[in-house]
């Protein structure tokens, strides 16, 4: 058995609201489904699906990239920067922007070194 994928699905108070921000970070609007439910992509493999929510409750989403720093120039002017970008201890350069109904995208890219997800017990 095995997964293919993962499309996280954000609660947000307006999809459209929530569509433009997002087109504003590069991302491409992929459908709609009456007022309450769609979905943006970037690339080939980021999908994500947003739907309407009297509550919605923020989560955060971790992104990686091939180049973090040229993210962050772009969030700095379309998002909120929460965490300034940084290089991590555990070989990241990272940093986290506030993106829309108080979601955070986490965003980074490997500073070198050995896969970590093959490390890490």
């Amino acid at each position: 058995m095995k997964m293919n994928y993962c499309s996280p699905e954000l609660p947000v108070s307006d999809v459209e609201t929530a569509m433009a921000a997002l087109r504003l970070l590069g991302f491409k609007e992929a459908w709609t489904y009456e007022e309450g439910f769609g979905c943006m992509f970037a690339g080939d493999d980021i999908e994500i699906f947003l739907r309407k929510s009297e509550d919605p409750q923020p989560v955060v989403l971790y992104f990686k990239v091939d180049d973090a720093d040229e993210f962050y120039e772009k969030y700095q002017q379309h998002a909120e920067i929460v965490k300034p970008i940084s290089e991590t201890p555990w070989g990241m350069r990272e940093f986290e922007g506030r993106v829309v109904d108080g979601h955070v995208f986490r965003i980074g890219h490997g500073t070198g070194g050995e896969d970590r997800r093959k490390t890490v017990s």
